[in-house]
């Protein structure tokens, strides 16, 4: 049992290059996918996290996909990319429509979605997205751009889904993050900065901008599950705060005052429950087994963790969350 997470793993792995290793007589590869590599050999399914997240697919498939006029669309690609923009662009989302291009669902549908959602529904989606060769974030990331459908696997998701524990917990994670609570939060700041542009005055302009970049820093922080993110949530809600105290009209300012307190009390009666639900760092593979998922850490040769990693452990640890580490040596 190592110092921090749930232990760590010391292996040996061929190097044939600086960066590059081999798993037995598998093809030569990073580090972490070799390391995936000899997990599966374990008896593990997993995926390295730079590439996917199966979280964000399975939860856009439930709030977006789960609904029989997504069967019938002509439209080929993905509407929105992340969970966070199904909720932000909703008619009562945080997005106003002009300028931006809002979509026609509300709170309630994409929740209603994502609570008729079975398993069976993933190889459907799927089938869906590869059919129609779709590429967003919801099916991962490559090189740095949204990643092809055709690279996911039905069985896998199904898998993970049931390891993760099944539709309860994706609800329960909506629940936390995206709340009907927070939705009216996000609809009553847009909807008082529109107040704002219906001023034709030029004076307003730089104050308008100003408050509604602050009010979406502030609303991407409660929704964004990290822990730095949440931690800095408070201080944006301070700058906030200080934009409205500039607004002429005496009957917007306070209602965005009003909207202020609530924000922060809303921050202060989530902040408990919420806690081990944020994450400090994403780990390198999310893989899992009969005995649910785990999170792991790869460290090439001198390698070491940074803070941000230690805090992830020591916090699985604290929550009764799977996590180790495993270190990789060079056989000789």
């Amino acid at each position: 049992m190592g110092a921090v997470g749930m232990f760590d793993d010391d292996i040996y792995l061929k190097r044939l290059d600086q960066k590059v290793w081999q798993f037995k007589d598998n093809a030569p590869t990073r580090v972490e996918l070799a390391v995936l590599e000899y997990l599966k050999d374990q008896g593990f399914s997993g995926y390295f996290t730079e590439h996917f997240n199966y979280e964000n697919t399975l939860l856009g498939m439930m709030c977006w996909c789960n609904r029989d006029s997504y069967f019938t669309e002509k439209r080929k690609s993905l509407a929105v990319n992340r969970i966070s923009d199904a909720f932000d662009y909703a008619q009562d989302g945080f997005y106003t429509s002009p300028p931006f291009k809002t979509h026609k669902f509300y709170h309630s549908d994409l929740f209603h979605n994502a609570e008729m959602f079975t398993s069976e529904k993933i190889k459907e989606i799927l089938t869906v997205w590869q059919r129609k060769n779709v590429k967003s974030d919801f099916c991962g990331r490559r090189y740095l751009k949204p990643r092809p459908a055709s690279d996911l696997s039905a069985d896998e998701l199904i898998s993970f889904y049931y390891a993760k524990g099944g539709k309860d917990y994706f609800l329960s994670y909506l629940e936390h993050f995206f709340n009907s609570e927070v939705q009216a939060l996000k609809k009553r700041s847009r909807d008082s900065i529109e107040l704002l542009y219906q001023n034709p005055s030029d004076n307003l302009d730089v104050l308008r901008t100003d408050l509604w970049s602050s009010s979406l820093h502030l609303f991407q922080c409660l929704s964004k599950g990290t822990r730095v993110a949440w931690d800095q949530s408070n201080h944006h809600l301070d700058e906030l705060n200080s934009k409205i105290s500039a607004v002429p009209d005496v009957k917007i300012r306070d209602d965005l005052f009003s909207l202020a307190r609530d924000i922060s009390d809303y921050i202060l009666t989530k902040s408990d429950g919420i806690d081990r639900w944020l994450i400090y760092s994403v780990l390198d593979l999310e893989v899992w087994d009969s005995q649910g998922v785990a999170s792991v850490e790869v460290k090439a040769p001198r390698d070491r963790l940074s803070v941000s990693q230690k805090k992830q452990l020591e916090a699985d640890v604290k929550y009764n969350k799977r996590s180790w580490v495993i270190y990789v040596h060079e056989s000789t």
